[in-house]
């Protein structure tokens, strides 16, 4: 039997794209081979069969709805609940003082660490402190230096793209910790089949045309560059809906910047896999995600994606043949490649082609199957800072027949 310990500051399904992964992996726990134990802040609405211990949480500055456990009054506990489970493997969700505090305890007991890059925290620091310039330079090396820190204490990083990876080895991560592990897609669920069109227009009460967007509500996904497409639009007198899915800080304001858009707030996987399929386009103007999931999500809808040029978004989409890059602040942009797939259906339709079959080559059974794999290895490994020799996964094959 293999034991985990498994860290994570918020454990509740479909919480965010980091919930969502793990949760991916907890469906498929095989109890006949593994023992997990979860150690977290927000634990599961749900029941599961694995062990969960919930600590404290403090609310983190600038995200009301993100919390993480402060483990100075909880070590000894922590350190109580390790010693008598004595894992083989400890997984960390994130590079928090809870996870440093795991990395550490791994590291003394020679216990292999492993931790799934969720969070591109440096990309958030220009929006945080967008207010202070000045001091933008010194808090992006600050968490530059302590991401560092981290990771190279852990035996193992997966990250899911490339260029995340060369971004990574640039920041100063040992080349041999980092290995790819990429998103899966429930291909079942987010299909075209789930197209209604009446379903939008009933909420609309048009037959416009419905531009899409799907992300929390916050800042950092450039959501100013939301509300220009939306100004350019309206200036244009563009016959467009807007559909926005998701919440967070930012909705006040935006539903005072976008008054005609329509916004569905945070709904259900169930409900949002209809709104994917049943719009016709799908824009994306943030350049912070670690990995585009809702990327993959509307290709795998049917919808033809157009997605701001850099972050992950380069790794998923490639320009004129599954997708649209657009020029990071250039609103026109965006505006202009929706009119190109508006005059061009054959473009359209092969783009939708194409982005069908990236969606149908991200596997979760897959992926997780490798994730477990590489689990296997490490319980087989003692953390001596030796390198440690595991597959990668392959990267997306774009090439499609036409």
């Amino acid at each position: 039997m293999i034991r985990v310990a498994f860290f994570a500051e918020i454990l509740k399904r479909n919480y965010d794209g980091a919930t969502r992964t793990m949760f991916q992996i907890i469906d498929r726990i095989d109890e006949s081979e593994f023992e997990f134990i979860f150690l977290c802040g927000l634990p599961p609405e749900e029941t599961i069969p694995q062990k969960v211990y919930r600590f404290p949480v403090l609310r983190i500055p600038f995200q009301k709805n993100y919390y993480f456990v402060n483990p100075l009054f909880k070590k000894r506990r922590i350190h109580n609940i390790l010693d008598e489970f004595q894992p083989n493997v400890i997984h960390i969700a994130s590079p928090s003082l809870m996870g440093r505090m795991a990395a550490s305890y791994g590291k003394k007991n020679q216990i292999p660490v492993l931790s799934i890059y969720h969070t591109h925290y440096k990309s958030y620091v220009q929006y945080y402190f967008r207010k202070v310039p000045f001091l933008t330079g010194l808090v992006r090396k600050y968490v530059v230096s302590r991401t560092k820190a981290f990771y190279n204490r852990c035996d193992l990083m997966l990250v899911p793209t490339k260029s995340i990876k060369n971004e990574m080895r640039k920041d100063g991560i040992q080349k041999k910790k980092i290995k790819i592990w990429a998103r899966g897609i429930d291909s079942e669920l987010f299909s075209p089949n789930k197209r209604n069109e009446l379903y939008i227009d009933n909420i609309t009460q048009n037959s416009f045309p419905n531009i899409l967007f799907v992300s929390r509500l916050v800042w950092e996904k450039n959501l100013q560059l939301l509300i220009d497409i939306y100004n350019k639009s309206e200036a244009y007198n563009l016959k467009r809906n807007f559909i926005i899915v998701g919440d967070g800080l930012a909705r006040k304001k935006l539903e005072k910047k976008m008054p005609k858009a329509f916004f569905f707030g945070h709904v259900d996987h169930k409900e949002l896999s209809k709104i994917y399929a049943s719009c016709d386009y799908f824009i994306f103007p943030s350049t912070s995600e670690t990995y585009g999931n809702v990327l993959l999500e509307a290709m795998a809808s049917g919808i033809p994606v157009i997605a701001a040029n850099g972050g992950s978004n380069v790794d998923l989409i490639q320009h004129g043949s599954n997708g649209f890059l657009c020029q990071i602040g250039n609103a026109d942009n965006y505006l202009r490649m929706i009119k190109i797939l508006n005059e061009q259906p054959t473009l359209r339709q092969l783009m939708v082609k194409r982005g069908l079959q990236v969606a149908a080559n991200s596997s979760w059974d897959l992926l997780i199957e490798r994730y477990f794999l590489k689990v296997r290895k490490l319980a087989k490994t003692v953390s001596t800072g030796s390198e440690i020799k595991l597959d990668t996964v392959p990267a997306f094959n774009f090439e499609v027949a036409s």
